[in-house]
């Protein structure tokens, strides 16, 4: 057993990083002498510093009755100074535009404050303008068009029969805008869809409630091409975001939206990993998360279209395990939760991860600071809903948060540099999207061209990465920091991506043998993904996790698929018994069977692959083989498929594919037999 990394006895803050830019003009920093009278001593809580600052000079800061502040992230100088970054609620409705950094002396005292707001909002909520006629605005100024009657959409926005009107209307909420006029009431309205080069579009567009006319848009998704120094795969490029606050994200547009964030070493409250951490008050995010409906209307409004956040809102995530959960990620590379996050009786969440699995429980609220009246900024319209969602990251999920550059490079190839591994994650997941693309025309991995939240640094020295297709989502821990890297090689991330695709279609998902299948699948992919991407730097083999560990130490991650025993745990051939084993070891049948079907049996350049029945196979090579799995895995394969289904499934689709006289299906024949199903 590896020993891993006693966790750190303190924690962490998190940081949470706001998702609407600030709107106008240049921002405004406004200085301020050093307190004359120091705080006291006693107030150590930095967001009551923080009030009393706000409160102490509010012809400055625009504070004022009815407001309410939430912080959104602390940074500290080596010389005590601090940067609290908040956002600003109106009764309830969020700011847009009314952001403020303050600026804070080690002692407490405030420096200055950096605003673009020009004067507090003082007006009642109700709108005049009705949300229908907000739409009309909306659509008007969006480069996007609403479908017409019937389903038949227009200027690039995809069509989706019955729900094609929905599919464009994301949702619409009551803000209170500040750009560069006085505050007014205002529709944010979503409009989302798919431009004429196929990249998404999510157009925000903010209609004055009193009159219709448009006050603003921005679209979430401005792409740019970054690079990334990875930990596995070298300088790669990446498809990057410009962040609402200035700099770069790890988002892909160009493949569904596809975003890499930092869980900030968070896991589950319960989880007994004592390599985990998590903040005591954990919880799952308000939404933001894609598809769904919105946060809780505030006072006078419709629901938040966002979800407090940029995707269209799904409230809190009250998801169970759910059948899509296959398995357990108790062993590296997995599918679905930690057996420990599931129970029966109680809600398990990952803090930075939109997983929650039992019942439900109180969720936390987000951190406020209250002011003197107005609205309480919790169940108010912002999208946060309970789960307190954070604006900062797509799912509105609280703790995990955006990776940033300043200068579109991410990673230095070091892992003591947080976003090597992002660049290693986003890099090689963008890899497999290709791979399935390409190889299969599949649009994204659950075959909608949505792309999936990507989660590095998942605990604290936790040796495993999995995928939950449930919340469309996968995470990958760092390693012990002694004996195992970071678990984001790229065939890693390429088999949790295998699992999207598997499970997408309920496809293996039962325990036994068909858990077994799935992991093997996922394998298959990963090796798959690798060959396709041919980089120098981590040359394609049918080696699984090969890079995770050391040269000198005993190699208990790697999964060998020439001749899958060479772990000491997977058998090379199938018996009766396979499907009680882990399915991570009991995959190695249909390994095996993969790896004679690619390259024969006997010695070839990947290994030497024996035979369970002393037969000599001839391998028909990879763009068969994997054309074969493929179509069985998508076509032929159901939730309870075990090996002998899956020798028929792969005959039928190289019948399909070949033809019944094919050298194909005799070869098929050939590789199961030569590892026992038959």
């Amino acid at each position: 057993m590896t020993r891993r990394r006693r966790p750190p006895l303190y924690k962490r803050p998190t940081s949470l990083i706001a998702s609407i830019g600030l709107v106008g003009s240049c921002v405004t920093v406004i200085a301020f002498n050093a307190s004359a009278n120091p705080p006291d001593p006693r107030a150590t809580d930095i967001r009551a510093l923080a009030y009393e600052a706000l409160k102490s000079d509010p012809a400055t800061s625009h504070y004022a009755r009815g407001q309410t502040f939430r912080t959104r992230a602390i940074q500290q100088e080596k010389d005590g100074d601090r940067h609290i970054r908040m956002d600003r609620y109106y009764k309830g409705l969020p700011v847009i535009g009314g952001d403020l950094v303050l600026h804070m002396a080690g002692d407490g005292g405030l420096k200055g404050i950096s605003q673009t707001l020009a004067s507090a909002p003082d007006f009642d909520i109700q709108p005049a303008l009705s949300v229908e006629k907000a739409w009309t605005s909306a659509f008007k100024h969006s480069p996007l068009r609403e479908p017409a009657q019937g389903g038949k959409a227009t200027k690039g926005v995809a069509r989706s029969g019955k729900d094609s009107t929905r599919q464009a209307r994301a949702g619409s909420r009551l803000v209170v805008w500040a750009g560069k006029q006085q505050p007014r009431l205002a529709y944010e309205n979503v409009i989302r869809g798919v431009r004429a080069d196929s990249t998404p579009a999510e157009v925000h567009t903010y209609v004055d409630a009193e009159n219709g006319k448009v006050l603003g848009t921005r679209d979430r998704y401005m792409q740019e091409q970054g690079s990334g120094n990875t930990l596995y795969s070298g300088q790669v490029k990446l498809e990057t975001n410009r962040g609402r606050q200035g700099g770069f994200e790890l988002t892909d547009a160009t493949r569904g939206g596809m975003t890499t964030l930092d869980a900030d070493n968070q896991c589950a409250p319960q989880d007994p990993d004592p390599n985990c951490r998590s903040d005591a008050s954990g919880g799952p995010g308000g939404g933001g998360g894609p598809g769904g409906g919105g946060g809780p209307a505030g006072p006078g409004g419709p629901q938040d279209p966002a979800g407090g956040g940029d995707g269209p809102g799904n409230g809190q995530d009250r998801n169970g395990p759910g059948e899509d959960s296959a398995e357990g990620g108790g062993t590296v590379f997995g599918a679905g939760p930690l057996p420990t996050l599931r129970g029966d009786t109680e809600r398990y969440c990952l803090k930075g991860v939109p997983v929650c699995y039992g019942a439900d429980q109180q969720d936390r609220q987000p951190e406020e600071i209250p002011s003197t009246g107005g609205g309480d900024g919790q169940d108010d319209g912002t999208g946060q809903g309970q789960g307190g969602g954070d604006n900062g990251n797509p799912l509105g999920v609280p703790g995990a948060k955006p990776v940033v550059s300043d200068d579109n490079t991410f990673g230095t190839g070091n892992a003591s540099d947080r976003s090597t591994v992002a660049a290693d994650v986003h890099f090689g997941a963008s890899q497999a999207w290709d791979y399935f693309q390409e190889k299969f025309g599949r649009n994204g991995f659950g075959g909608d061209g949505r792309g999936p939240t990507l989660y590095t640094h998942y605990g604290d020295g936790v040796v495993n990465a999995f995928a939950d297709p449930q919340s469309f989502t996968a995470v990958f821990g760092d390693g012990d920091g002694q004996n195992v890297k970071p678990l984001t090689e790229l065939d890693v991330v390429a088999h949790e991506m295998g699992h999207l695709v598997t499970l997408s279609n309920n496809a293996l998902s039962e325990q036994g043998e068909p858990s077994a299948l799935n992991e093997s699948t996922s394998d298959i992919f990963g090796a798959m993904a690798e060959f396709f991407t041919n980089n120098p730097n981590d040359p394609p083999d049918f080696l699984l996790g090969e890079d995770l560990e050391g040269d000198a130490q005993q190699k208990r991650l790697q999964r060998f698929m020439d001749r899958p025993s060479r772990d000491g745990r997977s058998p090379d051939c199938f018996s009766p018994g396979v499907g009680q084993l882990d399915p991570h070891d009991g995959g190695g049948v249909s390994n095996h069977f993969f790896f004679l079907l690619v390259n024969g049996s006997g010695e070839s350049e990947f290994g030497n692959s024996p035979t369970c029945d002393n037969s000599q196979v001839k391998g028909i090579g990879n763009e068969a083989a994997e054309q074969i799995w493929f179509r069985a895995v998508t076509t032929y394969f159901t939730s309870n498929t075990g090996f002998l289904d899956a020798r028929e499934g792969t005959l039928q689709a190289a019948t399909d594919l070949f033809g019944q006289d094919s050298t194909e299906v005799q070869t098929v024949a050939e590789a199961w037999d030569a590892v026992n199903v038959k």
